[in-house]
Formats: structure tokens, sequence, C-alpha cells
């Protein structure tokens, strides 16, 4: 299998591609370069900056800020005699940032002179995106108080998250968070709406199939007032495929066993479920209960849904929002469904599907109470298929009829009896030691400790979104004929873009930002503590990421040749690392994302992932250690052509307990809606556990359930699998579904529990290769397809199979789409397949190298070099600054 050669900055351009190398021979990175500028907590804006500590007279010293190192450098840029890097070096200390590190343009370095913040060697330097909350006194009971007066009003400081001793504190919820199942416990659920009472009936249930002569059916309606009635049908017919276009006069109606009245008016409505009024009949009616019975005279059919009796000779209803008669007049609704006798052969009641909302849903009695000192709940809950979780503002509630609605950009999914939720931001559920409540109206932030030292230990809450925002411009961005002549002289290309580049953060910790309640969609939540927008040849490095709102980085537009290394994030409130494309010209491009730890993210929002490029190209992902998060480990998606994730290697990660928390996910997933060949490659990654949970209507936990360990999703095209290992993942190793052209080879899957290689889709899945692979299974099948043809795949050979407490040789057992492995054999597949025990060394402690005597090794299979896969087995690329 050939590799591709890479570089860290990617496939640069010549120009580019001589600046890295002109850096390269200056030797102007090193750790322990003396600093041109320093910045500590008890510097002052108005030194120097070139001390690392204050003078003895404390006179001069370090800056304050990292705003003025900024502006010093732009200073010291603008004399033009630096020759190397320019370094600012931050003291350890915690740093609570009022306003985020802007660094555009004037604030480019060169490949010879990049502009590097860094940590003072041995110190550890938090900067906070928050702010610390003082003044604690003591309220009724258990519960402290401190006034936040910046938080009063609804334009005041509005924070969801709060950091105690470094650690997110609960909101105050209901049902409580449950420690020993944080998962899987302390959710309420939806309920089924109520049916309507019997006897009322709704609109949708149907009498059908009311076609064969003779076919009746009656009602007891009372009449409120004597009068001419006019008789109106809801109904859906289309008989002209058996040779009538209405049903004009094949039908009729008796009140009380009087003469009866033919109904005219009912043309076809151009199908069986497509449901008009007509006016069919006029008929005196008098005051009192009568019986009103419908005969199919002459056969024919027609779907019944409604019948409405009025005296307004002006009234039409429309639709099944029946507005009130005029007012004198009278108006008699009957369901067809509530029949009272019905002589039938051949109908039933056609009832509708479930009615689901957006805005709305049935609560369980007791799961939401009048809360009068809690104006804003808010309810996190997974929606419709529980793909997604949606934050949604709690607008009103019917405590009677147990409705709850709900508003917000965030309502854009069905919420469907057994969707789990809990509520937040109620101060009546302030019941458990760690939970927090903030009172806007009062001003006021309402605590119940965990421990009294809670004061000593630090209190802080989020007011940034962001920590260090990296932004070029476009020409639009700036003044007509203004020109930075600090900038770098290389920093403006693509049609006018002005880039900011070179530049390198490293060694720092970020803390403390806050996440957005309302996201463009609840598929793509896109906050980060680091921005990249318009920026190149930046390097984010060694920075740990602790708690942040969203994700760790985030980088857009004309973002390209970065590199984001060696950095650790966890508990995060979304994802590790976020690339945003909205078209090819502008989407990231040749980054790097290597050596990263990523673990328990997702706290806050659930459709992330550890690295997630939606979308982007020629990107490298390469030994990220990523476990631990509720849904992908890695995700490239294309939404369609002109929004694709083309040419990027992911390889040698290592990701552990994936899809936590939602389902019909995998721990690599791509997406592939252009349906182009994507020249994606996927290889030499550890992948194992990916879980999955859903919820049943009535609420039960389905765990695991619904994932898959590499999931090719809609039309995933020409992408290369190769020499993975692929263990216990629920319903299989692999999963393509719609692609085409995608090569499968010399990867190791085990113990899917389902089955260990799906391939879901129609005529357009074709020529997929499955070759040189390893499967090892204990139950399941070993190939699935739910719409088999012969297309789907053009090759599957020289794999080796074998299946663990059973003789896969013998067995008639249905493994494969055309039934066992031997006729499978027949029809021309795995002909030169194995089936043989492949010797792992050590399989039950996820040790899957190949003892040297493996039967693997005669179909050609090729080691895979485990020693190599995740953050141990990264080293750090030459030529960084």
């Amino acid at each position: 299998m050939p590799r591709k050669s890479w570089n860290w900055f990617g496939t640069c351009s010549v120009a580019s591609t001589l600046g890295i190398i002109s850096m390269l021979a200056s030797g102007c990175a090193h750790p322990g370069a003396k600093a041109d500028f320093y910045v500590a907590p008890n510097g002052n804006d108005a030194w120097s900056g070139k001390l690392p500590a204050a003078n003895a007279l404390k006179t001069d010293g370090a800056f304050a800020t990292l705003q003025r190192a900024r502006d010093a450098v732009r200073e010291l840029k603008g004399l033009g005699n630096h020759d190397g890097p320019i370094v600012v070096m931050v003291r350890g200390g915690t740093f609570f940032i009022s306003e985020p590190l802007t660094l555009g343009p004037e604030d480019s370095g060169t490949p010879r002179c990049p502009i590097i913040y860094r940590a003072y060697p041995g110190e550890r330097v938090v900067l906070s995106g928050g702010r610390p909350i003082t003044g604690w006194r003591k309220n009724e009971g258990d519960i402290w108080v401190a006034d936040v007066p910046r938080a009063k009003g609804n334009d005041g400081w509005d924070f969801r998250q709060l950091f105690v001793g470094g650690e997110r504190r609960t909101r105050a919820r209901t049902p409580n968070f449950d420690p020993n199942q944080p998962i899987t416990g302390g959710w309420s659920f939806v309920q089924p709406f109520e049916e309507p009472v019997k006897g009322k009936g709704r609109f949708g249930e149907t009498l059908v199939n009311i076609h064969t002569p003779g076919d009746t059916f009656e009602w007891y309606i009372d009449v409120p007032a004597d009068g001419q009635y006019a008789l109106w049908l809801y109904y859906g017919a289309k008989n002209e495929p058996f040779g009538r276009k209405t049903m004009a006069g094949r039908t009729q109606i008796q009140i009380d066993g009087g003469d009866p009245v033919v109904l005219q008016n009912l043309p076809d409505t151009a199908g069986w479920g497509t449901f008009k009024w007509a006016k069919t009949a006029s008929v005196e009616l008098t005051n009192g209960k009568r019986r009103l019975r419908w005969t199919n005279v002459q056969g024919g059919g027609l779907n019944l849904d409604t019948l409405l009796l009025t005296d307004a000779p002006e009234y039409a209803p429309g639709g099944t929002k029946i507005a009130a008669p005029p007012k004198g007049s009278h108006l008699i609704l009957v369901q067809a469904e509530t029949f009272t006798t019905a002589k039938a052969k051949e109908f039933r009641v056609n009832k509708p599907g479930p009615v689901y909302h957006k805005d709305r849903f049935t609560f369980r009695q007791g799961d939401i109470k009048p809360w009068p000192r809690s104006p804003e709940p808010e309810i996190h809950i997974f929606p419709a298929w529980g793909w997604v979780n949606a934050i949604l503002s709690l607008a009103k509630v019917d405590h009677e009829k147990r409705i709850a609605y709900v508003t917000n950009r965030n309502c854009t999914q069905e919420l469907r009896p057994g969707n789990r939720y809990f509520i937040e931001n109620v101060y009546e559920a302030l019941d458990t030691p760690g939970e927090w409540f903030l009172d806007r109206g009062e001003g006021k932030l309402y605590y119940r400790p965990k421990s009294l030292r809670f004061a000593v230990e630090g209190v802080v809450a989020p007011v940034l979104d962001r920590i260090i925002d990296i932004a070029g411009d476009e020409p639009g961005d700036r003044p007509s004929g203004v020109h930075d002549k600090t900038a770098a002289a290389d920093s403006t290309s693509q049609a006018g873009t002005r880039y900011a580049e070179h530049i390198v953060i490293r060694g720092m910790t970020f803390r403390h930002t806050t996440y957005s309640l309302e996201m463009g969609s609840v598929y793509s939540p896109d906050d980060g503590a680091i921005w990249l927008r318009r920026a190149r040849h930046c390097v984010i490095e060694d920075c740990t990421f602790e708690g942040v709102g969203g994700y760790a980085v985030r980088l857009q537009t004309h973002a390209h040749d970065n590199a984001i290394l060696h950095n650790a994030v966890v508990e995060a409130g979304q994802g590790g690392i976020l690339m945003i494309g909205y078209d090819s010209a502008t989407q990231p491009r040749n980054n790097l994302v290597a050596g990263n730890l990523i673990h328990h993210c997702g706290r806050i929002w659930k459709h992330v992932a550890g690295i997630y490029v939606t979308t982007g190209g020629g990107n490298r992902i390469a030994h990220n250690a990523i476990t631990d998060v509720p849904r992908y480990g890695i995700s490239l998606k294309t939404f369609g052509r002109g929004q694709a994730s083309h040419d990027n290697i992911v390889e040698y990660n290592r990701i552990v307990r994936t899809n936590m928390e939602t389902n019909d996910t995998g721990a690599i997933e791509t997406l592939g809606r252009d349906r182009e060949d994507s020249g994606n490659v996927i290889r030499y990654n550890l992948i194992l556990d990916a879980v999955g949970l859903k919820t049943s209507p009535t609420g039960e936990m389905m765990t695991p359930f619904y994932t898959w360990g590499i999931y090719l999703d809609d039309y995933s095209s020409g992408t290369t699998i190769y020499s993975n290992i692929v263990a216990r993942n629920y319903r299989g190793g692999l999963h393509i579904h719609l692609g085409r052209n995608n090569v499968v080879m010399n990867n190791i899957f085990v113990d899917g529990r389902n089955q260990q290689a799906e391939y879901n889709g129609h005529d357009f899945m074709a020529n997929n290769v499955f070759a040189r692979n390893i499967v090892v299974y204990r139950t399941g099948t070993i190939h699935k397809t739910n719409r088999w043809h012969d297309k789907i795949l053009a090759v599957c050979e020289n794999n080796l199979y074998w299946q663990v407490d059973g003789d896969l040789r013998a067995s008639n057992a249905a493994v494969t789409p055309l039934g066992s492995l031997a006729k499978w054999r027949e029809a021309g597949y795995d002909t030169t397949s194995l089936v043989l025990d492949p010797l792992f060394v050590d399989a039950a402690n996820n040790d899957y190298r190949l003892h040297p005597a493996s039967p693997a090794y005669e179909l050609g299979f090729e080691p895979i070099p485990v020693e190599k896969i995740g953050v141990a087995g990264y080293r750090r690329p030459a030529g960084l600054p």
C-alpha cells in the first residue's frame, strides 16, 4: 500500500516551502530561548516588559497583559531590525482575561522570524475567560449566596457554567445528576400525547375500505335547533383507475330512518390520502338527539374522515381547524370513526401515526412543577432519534394537560415519546451539594457547596466565548487605503486576503469559556477557546484546555497549513478540534492535528467529535488519543458538491469508548453527499468500543446500540481503509452506506456483535473492495447487506476468517448475503480466503499483533505498526518554531 508523503505544513506552495526551509536553516526555534518580552500576573503595562520580574525598586518589569505584549511586538517589528523569532514569555499564574487576545496580519511573523507566545519554562500559565465571584455569605440552610450585580437584568451577565476549584459544578436541575450512572441515570422522559377521548375522535382517523354496496354506518347527533342544514364531507378518493371520477349519486344519508338524501359533488381528490371538504347535500333537522345513517348504495370508494352539518348558508370549512359559525348559527361536527354501529365487510379505521411536535411535549405528572423562583428554565433533551441533543428554553407549561412548550432556534427536531431530558436553571431544584443557581432578577448567585472551603478554592464563572482570536482579514474588513507597514511582507494572497501567520501559542492552559445556548445547527456546535480564521502557518502546541465551554480550537475560513500539536483537551463542553468549511475555496486545508489527548468531552453539547471536519481538505489527523466522547472520535463531513471533505489522512489514532450517548454513528465517520470519490485515507488506527445509546418510546435505555467502528455514511466513496484494528464495536466493525469505489484492505476486525462488515444501499453502491483482512468473531454474521446485488463488492478475496468457539467451515449458518460461506464461495467470493485462527499475541488485553506463525502472512497480510499508534507514537515534526 503506497503511503502519501507529508510535511507538517501539508501541501505547500513553492514559496511557502522555501520559507520553511529558510526557517529550518535559521535555527530560530529553541524551547529555552530568551524572551523579548515578559508578561506576569504582578506585572505593569507601563513597564518595559523586558524583565521577567520586577526590579528591586519596582520601577520596571514584566507587562501585565498579553495585549500590551502584542502591541510591544508590533512596535519591535516596526523598527525593522529584528532577525530571528520574537518571543513573549508568560510567567506562571492565572490571568483573568477581560477580552480576547486578537492577533491579526499586523501581528504576523515570517518563516525566519515567527512570533511566539509561550509559558515560562517550568511554570503553569492559566488563561481564564471567566471572572472570580467573591463575597460569599451564608443563606438559608446549606445554601450560600453572593451578589453578582453584573448579572442583573435581561441584558446582564448570563452565565451557564460555574467552576469551583477548577471543576465544573452542576447547574440546579431536575432530575438530579446521578454520579453513579452519569450517562444512563438522572433523566425524565417525554410521554405520549393523550389519545382522543373515546367518542370524540379526531382528524386523521379515517374510515377506509367502505367501497362495498350496502356498507352502512350510524352516528347519534345532538341537533341544537330546528332548521335546514348543509352536509359537508371531509374525504379522500381516487376512483379513476376503477372507471369513475366521482362518487356523486352513489351514497346517501338518512335521518331517523326517514327518506334517503343522495349525496352529490364528490369528485376524486387526487389521492386516497388527499382530503378535501365538499358540500354534498341539504337536510331538514329538528331539535334533539337524531340518528344519522350513511350508506354506500352503488359501490365505489371514498375514505371518510369527518361529517359537518351547519345551518349557516355561507359557511364553508377549510382544513382541520374548524372555525366557529356566524353568531346565531349552529354547527355539528361528526368524526367518522366515532360511529355507534357499522355494517361493512372490509372496513377499518385508519389511524394516523403518532403526533410529534418540535415546540412542545407531554411530561409525566410531577416531572415539571410550578417554579415561581425560576423564570428561565432550560431543557437539555435528546430529540427525535437520539442522534443529537438540544438545549431548549421552557416558554410555558400547561400543568393540567401536562404539556411543556419550548422555544428558541434549537427547536428543529420532533420531541417524541421516550426522548430523555433534564431541566436545569431551577432554583427549587437546588437540593444537592455542588449545585448552583443564578437569579438574574436579583443579581444573586446561590450555591450549595460540597466543601466549606469552596471560596478559598476559587469560584469562577465564564465571560468570554474565546480567549485567543487569530484572524486575518479580507479587503472589505479594513478602511480603503489603510495598509499596515508592520504586517509580514508575504501575508497577502488569495485575492487580497491578509493572513495572520507564523504565530505560535505554546504551553498555556485555557479555562472558563462560555458555550452558546442557540446554535445554527444542533448537528454542528461550534464554540471554541482559540479561533483561527484566515490564518496560516500558525502553531498551537503543548497547551491544555480544561473545562472550556466549546471546542479547544476552531479553524475556519482560509485556515490552512496550521499545526495543532500535543495538546490536552479534557472536560470540554463540546469537542476537541473543529474545522468549519463553507465551500471548497475557503475551507480549512492542509492542517496537521497530531499528538493530542482528547478525553471526556461533550459535557454540554453532544453531536460533537474529538476531531470534527465540517468541511476541510488535505488535512492530516495523526497520533491522537481520543476517549470517552458522546459521539464521533473523528468525523469528516461532505454535505454536497463544493462542500466536501476530500484528501484527508486519518492515521495512527487511538480511539476508545466513543458514541457513549448517541446512536447511528461510528468511531471514525465520514459523510459523502457529493457522491464523488473523496480520496480520504483511514489507516493505522486502533478503534475499540464504539458503544451507542438510544431510549425506547417508553423510556428504557438501550445501550450498546447501533454503532460501528468505521462508518462510511451517505455515499462516502473513494475512501481507502487500510491497516486499522477495529474491535468490539456493537453493530459491526465496518459500515459502507450507499458508497462505491472504497478499498478495505489489511485491516483487523474483531467481535462486532451483529456483523463484522455491513453494506447498505441501492444501485449506486458498487465496486467496493474487501481484501486481505482478518475477521474474528463470536456472534452474528461476517458480511451483511439489506439490498444485495453483485456489484456491491468488486473484490472480496484473500481474507482470513475465524469464528471463536465455532466451526465456520462446516457451518450452514447464513453469515453472508448469499447464506453460508460455502454458498458465498460458490458465487465467486472469498475463493482464495482462509478459515484459520490468526494467532493474535494477546487479544484479551487488546494486543492484536500477530504471532510469527500466523496464517495471515500467507495471504499477504502486512504487519500493523501498533507502536506508532496514539500519542505514544507521536514525534514532534522537525522544523517547528
